[in-house]
């Protein structure tokens, strides 16, 4: 599967923005819970 496809820089970045958020905020939660 990975050889078949190989994500894009667009593709990457458009992932990054969508799961920032999402990431930074677990990370936050995980830290508060420390």
């Amino acid at each position: 599967p990975e050889r078949e496809h190989h994500a894009t820089e667009e593709e990457v970045l458009r992932v990054a923005a969508e799961t920032g958020p999402v990431f930074r905020r677990y990370v936050r939660g995980i830290l508060a819970e420390l």
